[in-house]
């Protein structure tokens, strides 16, 4: 059994999701808060994502806290700007969720003190004009750093995916932190970024520099 522990404790998660199939009958066990989301949602792969996400979520949540994983509800909380994980109506895990193409990517925050976190991942072989765009996502400096390595795509997916994780750990609003240095909002507030190169994917975690993480990959 795990327990809720006072030290800032985060588990990362990255899945894919081709090898992630979800009972039919999930769609039916989800709280009506979850429900209606998932009727927002339009396509078929939004839908599939939503119901994989969800089931992931309240599977580890529940083996974590010796929780059955149908009780668990995800409600996103718009104070906060994460998923909440709720028993009985009560918060039991704080969540960061990111998905691109086949994979998921999940920060769990197991620790009952809360603490800035958020996770983002992209496909990196998805044809994008990266020189056009780091014109518009990177700060000054960091066009400059991706100008000297043009045919480097990792990198420029790693400051990418570190701008959308600052926004969720942070609340800033994207348009502030593309103009500004990501190392110095980092330092700013205490905070350190994990980025992986996984496969396709490219993925930055951020958190505050005095967690603990676990990082997890389920193929």
């Amino acid at each position: 059994m795990f327990n809720k522990t006072q030290m800032l404790a985060l588990d990362f998660l990255i899945i894919n999701t081709r090898n992630y199939a979800v009972p039919s009958s999930f769609e039916f066990s989800l709280f009506n808060s979850e429900r209606e989301q998932f009727l927002l949602k339009r396509s078929v792969k939004s839908k599939l994502t939503f119901l994989q996400s969800r089931a992931l979520i309240k599977k580890y949540v529940g083996l974590c806290f010796n929780y059955a994983s149908e009780d668990i509800e995800v409600v996103f909380n718009h104070q906060e700007q994460c998923l909440h994980a709720l028993f009985n109506s009560n918060l039991v895990c704080r969540v960061s969720l990111s998905h691109s193409g086949k994979a998921i990517s999940v920060a769990f925050q197991l620790s009952e003190k809360p603490f800035i976190f958020g996770v983002d991942i992209e496909n990196k072989t998805k044809k994008r004009d990266l020189e056009s765009l780091a014109k518009t996502c990177l700060s000054v400096k960091e066009q400059e750093n991706f100008r000297l390595n043009l045919n480097d795509s990792v990198a420029f997916y790693r400051q990418w995916t570190l701008k959308e994780a600052l926004m969720k750990a942070t609340g800033q609003p994207l348009s502030t932190l593309f103009s500004l240095d990501s190392d110095k909002i980092l330092l700013a507030q205490s905070l350190t970024s994990i980025s992986f190169d996984l496969h396709e994917y490219v993925g930055t975690f951020v958190c505050t520099k005095q967690a603990s993480y676990k990082f997890i990959e389920i193929n």
